[in-house]
């Protein structure tokens, strides 16, 4: 680490795109640090492959459209540079979710790692992970398309030590891949894989949750019914 702002290094793993991000990349060739465009078995086969090349102490992971806001990297590193417990850190904040061209920000809490057995209660895009985390406890799990995040902070969970701030960390639309109608059996699949594989229990009503997203998904109610189990969260906090 810098002592006075980290260096920061850009890597971007495309899975051979042919709609013109590969002219956007070549565009600003010159401030990445590493890129790829080739096919891969997924979204967490290509964080795979970013954090295989990565030199750095700390990884944050982006979605082709999520927006990194402005000195969150600031407010981690204050933390990191005073902190005991950087190498095992899993640093989170908010989230601004985007839908319907409107913006919810939404805040977090600080959980107890034994609560992610239960439910994945923390974001993923945007927050800092410590690369020690990854070089201890493995790379994420392939054979997980869509909950591989949560997947691989149950492996970890042992290890890893859970930091909030409170701080908006990135923008993101609702409607990626794990908020996708079209992937809501696919992720209970997941859910039944991982619960087998790690002897756990996913609440109940989670699962409930999803499968009211399914039913929504059906009737073409998907993205309102979104909007409005965010507002109430946002309301409730």
């Amino acid at each position: 680490l810098n002592q006075t702002y980290p260096n920061v290094e850009y890597i971007i793993i495309d899975g051979g795109s042919t709609d013109g991000t590969l002219d956007i990349i070549k565009k600003y060739e010159d401030k990445i640090d590493y890129w790829v465009s080739e096919p891969d078995e997924g979204i967490y086969d290509a964080m795979n492959k970013g954090i295989v090349v990565a030199l750095g102490d700390f990884y944050t992971f982006l979605g082709s459209d999520d927006l990194l806001v402005n000195n969150w990297i600031k407010e981690t590193f204050r933390f990191l540079l005073s902190s005991s417990v950087a190498n095992k850190a899993y640093i989170y904040g908010n989230i601004i979710f985007q839908v319907g061209g409107r913006e919810i920000p939404y805040r977090y809490k600080l959980v107890k790692k034994n609560e992610l057995l239960k439910e994945f209660v923390i974001p993923h895009s945007g927050s800092i992970i410590s690369a020690k985390l990854f070089r201890s406890g493995g790379l994420y799990e392939k054979k997980y398309k869509i909950i591989g995040d949560h997947a691989w902070v149950v492996k970890v969970h042992d290890l890893i030590h859970l930091v909030y701030i409170d701080f908006f960390q990135c923008k993101m639309k609702l409607g990626g891949t794990s908020n996708n109608p079209k992937t809501v059996k696919k992720i209970l699949d997941e859910l039944k894989i991982m619960e087998k594989e790690h002897s756990i229990r996913i609440n109940l009503s989670f699962k409930l949750k999803k499968y009211l997203a399914l039913i929504a998904s059906y009737l073409g109610a998907y993205e309102k019914l979104q909007v409005v189990w965010w507002l109430m969260r946002t309301i409730r906090r």
